[in-house]
């Protein structure tokens, strides 16, 4: 039926993870609070970026890419992106939008 059994393991895989991750953050929003759940979010993002770069600093395989300037845009990114969401859902609010 495939043609290469390693992809139709990955595609397994990654359907039982979404459906995993989605059933969870459903009972994130359930049980606390939407905000929680953009917070499970970002966490989420961090860990795979970390297990990215940990994979690229440990095997010969490139998962990331290593140098310090774009790791450092990365991150740069990254941070606004999170502090413009923590912004938008009222949770930090800067001295000069009150």
């Amino acid at each position: 039926m495939f043609s290469n059994y390693k992809l139709a393991i990955a595609i397994v895989i990654g359907i039982f993870s979404i459906t995993t991750y989605n059933i969870f953050c459903i009972n994130v929003v359930k049980y606390f609070s939407a905000t929680a759940r953009t917070m499970v979010d970002t966490i989420r993002t961090v860990i795979i970026w970390f297990i990215g770069y940990m994979l690229t600093i440990t095997t010969n395989t490139v998962w990331e890419k290593t140098d310090y300037r774009a790791i450092l845009l990365q991150f740069v990114g990254f941070i606004t992106l999170v502090i413009g969401n923590l912004i938008y859902k009222g949770i930090l609010t800067p001295p000069w939008l009150k």
